[in-house]
């Protein structure tokens, strides 16, 4: 047939990956990266602008494949603001541009959103909706013969191929009795150019706070024990000096979500609650009706379309048997052997545990604490269903303050909620400000079709665009400040990049035990010597800081 292409894919093809979003992400494509790996395949991560080959941007890790000799770039997205689909969908139009003939698998956050697919589809991407459809296109696509669909006879692409709108996950925690449903990758895997192992021990959330998606295109799982230390003894083989324990709430680990219908709290039959999570409506009688209630995106949870957010012992309960977060860290902090360390991507402040503040101050656990924040006024935070106020927050930061003097204290901050007026934006400001952060992630609000918050009265972006240029620049100025009491002190550099300045000179970069951003400048060093020293922790002293990046020299 004219215009037909025979490609036949052998082991050790390169996959290109490409993630958006969070540490969860990168996990997720992490694990993707080593079920690759064992198919036969090389995964190579993109950084940045990247494109493979250096089209677009500089060679993918440090090398020149070409896209062509690939059977598919695979993107790992997010949809937790419109930005982030937004670079998404336009990093998929930049690879439809330069490389034509590629496959493009999307997946993640994005792809079980039914409010979002339709982006990623125009602009050219296969859209699957969990890790065992990729791995399974993937490894369909290693011997497509002579009649290949993959182009026409004019050396088109096909359209993407449209899935059924997906469903999420049931709830289920790992052990209990509840469907299970697609398969959530057990992520902590290696991708080569990384020197932190992130491990996801927890995925999904119940507390269904006002503005976010995230529980309805996450599944609800905690990993087993053991699992978690064999994957932490692997990593550790491998040569990772830092464990990065992620999820999306990850305090639950080992809890399960409690349904509530009518004011009444319960733990439903597993079929119940299946029927719940994916979106099967109750009717007042109980029974259920298919009826989409939010243009195709999964409906609030039941115990959540109304009235004020309620308590971490009212939402979820511990699967009987399974340890807790905390039980884990202690398990871990056991494991880890001296010249390793232990870091928390992130934790809500809700339910929080006292325990924890012991355990931050362990010579093997990293004395940095990531606790959102969102808003420091009260009735935002009461409109977002947080789950707390502005009082029992600063609480947690005193201890940690007296548990850490010499850690870190970042933070998630939104500007622009709907309804939040000069006197909420400024009671954040001073609670940034009391707090001390040493690193905030300042974001405006972007409105999810589906959640409460996107139906509420919005504030124009005249608003919320100022607000937010405001308040990361307040937060700026605050880190500055906070981070100078490290000047002079001693560090432990864990590099993760190895690249020439300006000046041809080496330049050592990564991040020390409290988060801070360390460069370390080697005049008299190779490029290619010093890439050895990626993975390794360095003592270093901070001699200098400039827009919150430390300048080190070796001891």
């Amino acid at each position: 047939m004219a215009g037909s292409t025979r490609v036949v894919f052998t082991a050790l093809r390169p996959v290109f990956i490409k993630t958006f979003g969070c540490k969860v992400n990168y996990a997720d494509s992490m694990a993707l990266g080593d079920a690759l790996r064992a198919a036969g395949f090389e995964p190579i991560e993109l950084h940045g602008a990247e494109l493979p080959g250096g089209a677009g941007g500089s060679p993918a890790s440090g090398r020149a494949d070409s896209l062509s000799t690939s059977p598919a770039i695979v993107i790992n997205t997010c949809c937790v603001t419109a930005e982030a689909e937004r670079k998404a969908a336009q990093f998929v139009r930049r690879v439809r541009r330069d490389y034509p003939q590629a496959r493009v698998l999307l997946w993640g956050c994005a792809a079980r959103n039914a409010a979002a697919r339709w982006r990623y589809e125009e602009a050219g991407a296969e859209v699957l909706a969990t890790f065992d459809e990729v791995l399974a296109r993937l490894r369909g696509m290693e011997s497509v013969t002579d009649e290949t669909d993959s182009h026409d006879a004019r050396g088109q692409a096909p359209p993407p191929a449209r899935v059924a709108p997906l469903a999420v996950t049931p709830v289920a925690t790992r052990g209990s009795s509840a469907d299970p449903g697609p398969r959530t990758p057990d992520a902590s895997a290696h991708v080569p150019g990384r020197a932190r192992a992130f491990i996801k021990v927890q995925d999904g959330c119940a507390n269904c706070c006002s503005y976010c998606i995230v529980p309805f295109v996450r599944p609800y799982a905690s990993r087993p024990l053991a699992e978690v230390l064999d994957e932490a003894r692997r990593r550790i083989a491998e040569g990772h000096r830092e464990l990065v324990l992620t999820g999306i709430n990850i305090g639950h680990y080992g809890m399960t979500p409690v349904l509530s219908r009518g004011g009444a709290m319960l733990r439903p039959e597993p079929e119940a609650e299946r029927r719940a999570m994916h979106g099967i409506a109750p009717t007042e009688e109980g029974e259920t009706s298919l009826a989409p209630t939010n243009g195709g995106v999964t409906p609030p949870l039941p115990h959540r379309r109304e009235g004020p957010a309620r308590t971490t012992a009212q939402l979820y309960t511990r699967v009987p048997g399974h340890p807790s977060l905390y039980d884990l860290i202690d398990e871990l902090l056991a494991l880890l052997p001296d010249g390793h360390r232990l870091r928390l991507s992130s934790i809500e402040p809700e339910g929080l545990d006292p325990r924890l503040f012991a355990q931050l101050a362990h010579p093997r656990m990293c004395p940095h604490l990531h606790l959102p924040l969102q808003s420091g006024s009260d009735s935002v935070l009461s409109a977002m269903g947080r789950g707390y106020f502005r009082a029992q927050y600063l609480a947690l930061v005193r201890r940690f303050r007296a548990a850490c003097p010499g850690g870190a204290l970042t933070t998630d901050v939104m500007a622009g909620f709907p309804g939040e007026t000069d006197a909420d934006f400024a009671a954040t400001l001073r609670v940034c400000s009391a707090a001390g952060f040493e690193r905030a992630h300042c974001f405006a609000f972007s409105p999810r079709p589906g959640t409460a918050a996107a139906a509420m009265p919005q504030l124009p972006r005249s608003v919320t665009l100022p607000r937010n240029r405001r308040l990361i620049a307040h937060c700026r100025a605050v880190a500055e400040a906070r981070w100078q009491r490290f000047c002079g002190t001693a560090a432990q550099l864990l590099v993760e990049e190895v690249r020439a300045d300006e000046g041809g000179r080496v330049q050592l970069s990564g991040y020390g035990e409290a988060y801070q951003v360390i460069q370390v400048t080697l005049p008299d060093a190779t490029e290619s010597q010093s890439r050895q020293l990626i993975g390794r922790i360095l003592p270093v002293r901070l001699v200098g800081l400039r827009d919150c990046v430390f300048a080190g020299r070796l001891l």
